[in-house]
């Protein structure tokens, strides 16, 4: 269970799709950020979330969630990673 605090969420709703462009939970010890988008009518989900604990050396535990329901993974991205375009086909 996350016993949250608050939320404050800022997005934005367009044919069918909602882009959240921040969100905040904050709990006692912990905060979950979050921004991504929400394709309503494929069922998908890709967001890229941020856990923050109060109190925390090092660095802060970042996540892309994504794919589509009800078969979402939750994927650990390192910190300074860059995502190299997939070569052409050609």
């Amino acid at each position: 269970d996350f016993n949250y605090r608050s939320l404050e969420l800022a997005a934005t709703f367009n044919k069918g799709t909602a882009e959240i462009q921040s969100a905040r939970i904050a709990g006692e010890n912990i905060e979950v950020l979050v921004s991504g988008l929400i394709p309503f009518d494929r069922v998908g989900l890709a967001l890229s979330t941020r856990l923050v604990r109060s109190g925390q050396t090092g660095p802060d535990q970042v996540f892309f969630i994504g794919g589509s329901w009800p078969d979402l993974v939750a994927l650990p991205v390192s910190q300074g990673e860059t995502l190299s375009p997939l070569p052409n086909r050609d």
